[in-house]
């Protein structure tokens, strides 16, 4: 498959996903852009990732209701867990949520 050709590293290296598009209430109308969710299921491996993706292409295949099954990945993400909050203390989150993407590098 052309993307391990494109990797730079180990494919351990990478968080690998599928990410679809589906509609997202019963009734919606496909013409309109706001009607599509975007989906994304992280998974533990690359192997994992192109079982899963197969699988998808699999059963979705002729379902309208789904679109632009894909593959990704990206260079390993490193995950924080964002603290909870009480209720109604939504400035505060929103205050160490500016803060933690300025002290995230940029790569």
């Amino acid at each position: 498959m052309t993307v391990m050709t494109e990797l730079q590293g180990d494919t351990n290296d990478y968080t690998w996903g599928v990410r679809y598009w589906s509609l997202n209430a019963v009734g919606a109308d496909p013409g309109d852009e706001y009607s599509w969710s975007e989906a994304v299921f992280i998974t533990e491996s690359a192997l994992d990732a192109y079982t899963l993706f197969d699988q998808y292409v699999a059963a979705y295949a002729a379902n309208p209701d789904v679109r632009n099954i894909q593959l990704v990945y990206t260079p390993k993400i490193q995950w924080r867990v964002q603290q909870e909050e009480s209720p109604g203390d939504a400035e505060a989150a929103r205050q160490r949520i500016a803060e933690a993407l300025r002290d995230t590098p940029n790569e």
